[in-house]
Formats: structure tokens, sequence, C-alpha cells
């Protein structure tokens, strides 16, 4: 008799450890660690993962009996590993590490059904007619009727338990592009056209998704022949999550045989005879191929339009040959469209899987059958793709490594980057680190750096034409309206960087001096439209007000702008140009998004005023002025990294411009033109900037010259949290001797009705102190949640 350790995956409820079920007989062969399974828990069947086969329980009372192996593909040793290193690094329960690794449950129901056993078939064959018509039927609740249940006992028929994928429709159809063009389109189809033609052939539903396109607007396309239909996508159209058998699971490729060794060398022969490659990024495809061994990261640090993602291309080719998988991580969601299309177009042929948060659950749990199937070899994806099931991984691309979006907010807190790391460790791939600004950290710790200092066509990116708007008054300098104004009149685009959303960003009474603050937040409300006043942290909203109402005057001043005062004051200098915002009030949806920069894309002159989603990594040729509207409003951040991210952020967005056949400028306004990162990112000298930024650093001893922990206490009292800060700081204190720092509490803030504070720990032993934390949140979490207070650890966290 065997026992299997069942971790449930129940959203409603957080346990702490497994349960110990009973494996029946029938069910020993497929009861693997890391299947998935029906077990019941009280009065319920619940999905859980199977996290080890023991000889003995180590539970007193009765063991009871899993009810089957569901025919889902079974979660990767390797990845429970990693689930459990996610709990141990980020501090976080074990429950919360394991939902990132495993399909999403909420997509997955369990029916019963009858199954005839060997004896059945056998009966049926001897005339047992009745009994051959129930194989397959789905059950009802409540027991079996009373000649089911005498088949039952003869051993005839089984109840089995199978996992369905809800509200699957018909196969996903894959759509390439049609000879046709029709003569009117609207600018939906038109999107949806575009994005096929990226693409190659995309299924129907993610065009759908992704271009906002109605069932109507697409059976036009169809019926004109501006789009033809292709073979389905790969595991779109299966009713059940899976259809590997479960006594034969797929293989993730962790701990199972040796990987395929990198570099390889025949990979590192062929870089020499690559067509189309520039000497850098021979000598970078060389670094990842050749130089880096299993496990390494390399350095991408590649100026703007430089060609990297060739690079990715090409070492991805090669690694695909070898028989391996590859994963390409993009920071979000709005760069997955074009990354997508450009290795379809690359990879022809070969099945492409697509990771990120617009997914439903339903395509999530499609996708991880589909990649744990092995049917698909690349996957691009957003943060959460680290932990896709890929088997065999032998190379991982984090492009635009510098941003803080692969850092996850909510618990568990984790940074993919570093996940990336470890991944690369364990199954032998390399990891490359792409970005023209690289974190600070990044550069200081990786020791295989790869440069591309021009871009592909041989120039430099455009210089920064810094403003200081001391001597202008306005939005706009003169320089910049002037720039703008012969842009459009020469038919070209621009791009106008705002990194604030809003009219305004805050209301003040000129008379009495009362501000508009949000009733649950410690913050000013924003103005929106010219008629809402909104919070940026909770959402509450009200309407704008006509007059203060503690001295009744109507003497009412804006402070402050954001991308709807631009886009405004653009119309009022360009009447009648084509504009286009986007920023996440614009953009909240996937397809919302991807109409923006398809529309955008379109021939003609237009100006498109954004926040920083239009600084990551998109290409725009036809772009040849991007003015930045504002440079102080990262650099006067009160945050160690607020230097980085302005530096970061002034090369990321002005290497938007020129990109194409007709050079292009760049112009920056500011009102301290003489500050560091604004000076060094104008004149070039990113060499500079990150030695004296690594200097300060450890004269500071922030990362990465130190190790940081953040704590978040709240509370609904505020009484209640100042107490327990102020506790939790002297403990701490004392817990982590001389080998850590305790800063704080900080000051309180108010966020969604709850009081907030933060702790933060500096060492330079982090081993030490995470042992510390985990020690004390074992103890004590429970203790403060039952007064009111809760405990939300952000190991590295990339905001103070």
């Amino acid at each position: 008799m065997s026992y299997a350790a069942v971790f449930p995956l129940v959203r409603t409820r957080a346990f702490a450890e497994a349960f110990d079920y009973e494996v029946p007989a029938h069910l020993a062969a497929a009861a693997q660690a890391g299947a998935l399974v029906a077990a019941p828990l009280g009065a319920r069947t619940v999905i859980g993962v199977v996290l080890e086969i023991r000889d003995a329980s180590g539970h007193e009372g009765r063991v009871l009996p899993l009810h089957d192996v569901l025919r889902v593909p079974p979660v990767p040793p390797g990845l429970l590993d990693l689930a459990r290193r996610v709990e141990r690094h980020y501090l976080s329960s074990f429950a919360a590490a394991l939902t990132l690794v495993c399909p999403p449950v909420g997509a997955l129901k369990v029916d019963r059904r009858y199954e005839l056993t060997e004896a059945g078939a056998a009966a049926v064959a001897a005339g047992e007619e009745a009994l051959g018509a129930l194989g397959g039927v789905r059950l009802p609740a409540g027991p079996l009727p009373p000649e089911h249940e005498r088949y039952r006992r003869r051993g005839w028929l089984r109840v089995a338990y199978r996992a369905r994928v809800v509200g699957v429709a018909a196969p996903d159809r894959a759509l390439r592009r049609g000879s046709e063009t029709p003569a009117r389109l609207g600018p939906r189809q038109r999107s949806a056209l575009t994005l096929v033609e990226q693409a190659g052939s995309i299924g129907e539903r993610e065009l759908r998704a992704a271009a906002g396109l109605s069932a109507a607007g697409l059976r036009r396309l169809l019926a004109e022949g501006a789009l033809v239909s292709a073979d389905p996508a790969p595991g779109a159209g299966d009713d059940e999550a899976g259809t590997s058998a479960p006594s034969t699971p797929v293989d993730g490729g962790h701990g199972a045989e040796a990987p395929i060794p990198l570099p390889d060398a025949t990979a590192c022969a062929a870089v020499a005879d690559m067509p189309d490659l520039l000497d850098e990024q021979r000598r970078a495809l060389r670094c990842v191929l050749c130089d880096a061994r299993p496990g390494d990261e390399v350095l991408l640090h590649g100026v703007t339009g430089s060609g990297k993602t060739e690079v990715y291309l090409q070492a991805a080719q090669q690694v695909l040959e070898a028989g391996r998988s590859v994963l390409l991580l993009v920071p979000e969601i709005g760069l997955t469209g074009q990354t997508v299309a450009r290795v379809r177009r690359r990879f022809t042929g070969i099945p492409v899987a697509v990771l990120h948060s617009g997914l439903s659950a339903r395509e999530r749990v499609l996708a991880y059958a589909a990649i744990a199937r092995g049917e698909v070899r690349i996957v691009v994806g957003a943060r959460s793709a680290v932990f896709a099931p890929l088997a065999d991984l032998g190379l991982i691309v984090v492009d635009e490594e510098h941003d803080t979006s692969y850092k996850q907010e909510s618990e568990p807190a984790y940074d993919a980057r570093t996940v990336a790391r470890w991944r690369a460790a364990a199954d032998g791939a390399v990891v490359i680190l792409g970005s023209a600004t690289p974190s600070v950290e990044s550069y200081d710790r990786v020791a295989l750096h790869a440069d591309l200092r021009q871009r592909v066509d041989g120039t430099r990116p455009p210089a920064l034409e810094v403003v200081d708007m001391r001597a202008h008054h306005g939005l706009f300098s003169d320089p910049l309206r002037e720039a703008l104004t012969g842009v459009v009149d020469a038919g070209e685009k621009a791009i106008l960087f705002i990194n604030r959303r809003g009219i305004a960003s805050y209301l003040v009474c000129e008379h009495c001096g009362h501000a508009w603050e949000c009733p649950r937040c410690d913050v000013t409300l924003t103005l929106f439209g010219g008629r809402t006043l909104r919070c940026r942290t909770c959402g509450h909203r009200e309407p704008a007000p006509s007059a203060c109402p503690i001295c009744g005057r109507s003497d009412l001043v804006r402070h402050g702008y954001g991308t709807e005062r631009v886009e405004r004051e653009v119309r009022l200098l360009l009447p009648g140009v084509d504009l286009l915002r986007l920023d996440s009030d614009v953009a909240g949806s996937y397809a919302r998004l991807q109409q923006v920069l398809t529309r955008f894309r379109e021939p003609g002159p237009k100006v498109l005023v954004g926040t920083q989603m239009i600084a990551k990594g998109h290409h725009f040729p036809d772009v040849t002025l991007v003015g930045v509207v504002n440079a102080d409003l990262t650099l006067r951040f009160p945050d160690f990294r607020a230097e980085e991210r302005t530096h970061s952020l002034l090369v990321q967005v002005g290497g938007r411009s020129g990109r194409g056949e007709r050079p292009g400028r760049v112009i920056v306004q500011t009102l301290d033109p003489e500050a560091r990162p604004i000076a060094l990112a104008a004149a070039g000298e990113d060499e500079r900037f990150y030695a004296e930024e690594l200097a300060r650093r450890r004269e500071l001893g922030y990362p990465p010259a130190g190790f940081l922990v953040g704590l978040d206490l709240s509370s609904l009292s505020r009484d209640k949290l100042e107490a327990a800060g102020c506790f939790t700081a002297e403990r701490l204190a004392a817990r982590l001797g001389d080998h850590a720092q305790v800063l704080g509490p900080g000051p309180l803030w108010r966020e969604r009705g709850r009081h907030t504070c933060r702790l933060v720990m500096k060492t330079n032993e982090a081993g030490k102190t995470l042992d510390t934390l985990r020690e004390w949140l074992a103890a004590d979490r429970d203790r403060y949640a039952a007064r009111g207070v809760r405990v939300v650890p952000d190991v590295e966290p990339q905001w103070l």
C-alpha cells in the first residue's frame, strides 16, 4: 500500500501542509509526484497536486483513498522544487507559490463519469448490453442508482473523475492572410489584417481578442477572402485539459536525463556563416552560444534599435535545432504582440504559445497543457511565463530586463529575473538579459557582457536636446512646439511622453487652500476629463466640484498635468491632427492596447501621447520626434533608484525616435538640466553613469552592495498600526542582531481604507536575514492577524 501527499489547490482557503491519501491499486502507476488528482476534502471533491509518494502515512486515523488521477499533464518535478524555492526566498506560503507552477484550476471542472473495467468490457461482449450504454456517461450528484451500484460491486463499472476545461467551444481556427483586400474596412478589421500579416498565422480567438473584432466583422473578412482558415492551433479545441494518459505523464525535463550541453560546437562554427548580422551582433551571438556555459547569464547591452531581437532569434534557432526549448520574456503584455509576430515569422510552422495576464483562465490552462505535452517548444510571455512547463529548457531571454514589471507586487512577490536564473541553473540553460539600460544590479552582477553600440543601420540613437524650462512658460517650450509643428507638416510621426495621467494632478481652492483628497487613501484626487475626480490608488471617483465645500468660493486652481492635459494642448496647437493617447485609462485591455498601437503604425502624420507604456521596446520606424514633456517626475521620487529610473526612461523613450530612414530628434524638458542622470543621458555617457551609481550604492549599502527586505504592516486602526510598527522594529532589531539594520517604521499612509507602514531590513548576509524573518513570520504572523494587523513581506523590493 502506498500513500500520496496531496496539496489541495483551492482558492477559498490556504492550507499549510499536504494531506495523506491512500493510493488505490489501479491508480498506483499514474499517481506520481506532480500528478493532478481528484481527492475528497470534507464533503467536496477538490483538485490537488501530488507532492510525493510515501510507503507509510504519518496520519493516525483513517486515510481516505484518492478518487482518481486526472488526465491533465502533471507538474514537472523541477517546477515543484521551484515553488519550494520561491516559498523560502520570498517568505511566501507554499500554497501561494504552488499556484504559480500549476495550471489555473479555476478553469477546470471535475466531473464524475462511468468507466468500464476490463471485466465490464468482457461482460458487454458477453451480451450485457445495458452495461455498455453506461460507458462515459456523466453522473449527477448523489448516490448511484441501484442497478448501477450492482454493476460497480461486480467489478464491471467504476466511477472515474475527469477534468474538463470550462467553457471550451469548438476547436479554434488558425487564420492567415488571404489574397483579397476589401474596398471598405473598419478600423478593427484593418487592425485584424495587420496583426495577421505580422504573425503569418494566428488563432481566431486570439485575433478577435487582440483586434476587438466582432463575429460579424470576422465573417465578412472570411467571406471576402481577406482571411482564410489554416490548421487549428495546438491544444485549442481540447475538451479535456490534456489528452495524455495518466499512466504516461509528460516529463518536464527536470531531474530526468542530463540536458543537451550548451554551447554546441556546431552552433559556434555556424556563427561565422550567419548572413545579415553586424559584427557586433555576431560577437554577441558568439558570447551566447560559445562563451556562456550552462546556467550562465549574458548581458546584452545594446542601444535602442541595435538589433537585440535578431540576436535573440538567431540564438533561439540554434537552441531549437539542438532539440531544446526557448522562453522569451517581455515586461508587459503590450509587447507580446510584436514579439510573437516576429517569432512566428521566423519560425514558420513551429507552434508558439503566448502566456500573459490578458488571457482567460481557460486559455491559460489550454496553453499549459499544450506546453506540458511537448507540442510547443517556444513560449513568449510576460512575467508569469517564467513558470511555463517547458521541457529541456535551453534558452531564456529576458527582454527589457531593467523593467520593474518583472517584479510581482502581490504575494508571492517574486522577481521573474531571479526565477529565470534559478530555472537556467537547474536546466542547464543560458539566460540573455537584454536592455539599452540594464539595471545597476545586472550590470554589476553579470560577468559576460555583449555590447551593441550602434543601430542596425550603422547610426547612433539621436542625442537628447535638453531644454531648461526655467526660461519657458507653459507645457511646451518653443523648441518642442516648433519641432512638433514641423514633424506634422512633414507628414511624420511624433511621441510625447509624460509619466502621469489625467488633466490635473490635484485641485486646490485658491481662497482657503482646501485640496480634494481620497476618503480611503492619503492621496489627492486627480482630475480626469475635466468632469471627474478620481483616486489613482483605489479608483474612488466623484464629480468635479464647481465651488469649494469649505468656503463656497469658485476660485479652484488646477495644479500639475498629465496625459489628458498634454492631449488637449496638442489639439490647440495642431487642430485636426490624428492624435492618440496611450495610458492605463485608454489601454484597459489587451485588445484596446493593440488597437492604439496598430492605428499609430498606419501611414500618415500622427501624434501619440503616453506614459511609460510607450517607452518599452516598441518599434515605430516613422517616428522622427520624441518630446519628454517633464523629465523631473521620476527624478524627485523618494527612492534610491530614482536617478537610475530617470536615466533609463530618458534613454528608452528617446530611443523610439529615428528608427527608420529619416533621422530623429529627442527634446527633453526639465527644470534641472544639470541633474546627473539627465546630463549623462544627454551626453551619452552610460558607462560613467553606471560607475558613479555603483560607487554611490556601495557607499550607502544599497543593492547591489547590499540586500533589502521590506515588511509592510497594515491595519484598519491607525493606533494599532503605530504600536505594531514600533514593536515589530524593536523585536526584529533584537532578533537580527548585527547582521542586519532595521530602518523604520516609515511614515504611515492610508491606502484603500487601511493604514500602512513599512520596515526595511538592510543587510549583507541575505541568508541569515531571510532565515530569521522566516522563523519570525511562522511564529508571529497569525498573532498579528488575530489583532487586526496584516504583515506582508517584500524580498528585494523595487520601490521603497
